[in-house]
């Protein structure tokens, strides 16, 4: 039997949207052959039943070198100087990875001078590039709501806005 959950997946003022998963069993899921991250489609049938099958849409073989991602995201963020989440910039590079590898984060921190602003308002992260690389100081997301705090924790970089 299947279980369908929820979770908060993100907040935009007083307004709670919410994301939902269907925990399939292991032995259906080893069964068909799926494997993890693979995209599924669904389909309503009759009124009552879904139909789930494997997604049409072939996906891209293998992950992109370090290099490739880099240059792809700082293309999108010297075009976007107010930064945008990482869904709309997957969304615009055509990166497979649902989520960033961390080590890549760190490395264009420090190389490209990326740097990743908590939205409170969207519970998101904002990526931008500093304007100068090893500044602190870059635009706020609205000129109204300017930047309130920045600490700095083991060397990583928290921003709240």
């Amino acid at each position: 039997m299947a279980t369908l959950q929820s979770n908060i997946s993100r907040r935009v003022g007083d307004k709670s949207y919410l994301k939902y998963f269907i925990i399939i069993p292991l032995d259906l899921v080893e069964a068909r052959g799926w494997a993890k991250g693979q995209e599924i489609d669904f389909r309503i049938v009759g009124k009552t039943g879904v139909l789930l099958q494997p997604a049409t849409k072939v996906k891209v073989d293998g992950h992109p070198k370090f290099e490739e991602f880099a240059e792809k995201v700082e293309k999108v963020l010297q075009d976007t100087p107010e930064g945008m989440p990482w869904g709309r910039i997957r969304e615009l590079t055509d990166l497979p990875q649902l989520k960033p590898s961390a080590f890549w984060v760190k490395r264009m921190a420090e190389e490209k001078g990326l740097i990743r602003v908590y939205d409170s308002k969207t519970s998101r992260f904002i990526w931008r590039l500093s304007p100068k690389k090893g500044l602190e100081k870059w635009i706020p997301v609205s000129s109204q709501e300017p930047l309130t705090e920045v600490k700095y924790s083991k060397g990583r970089q928290i921003t709240s806005i």
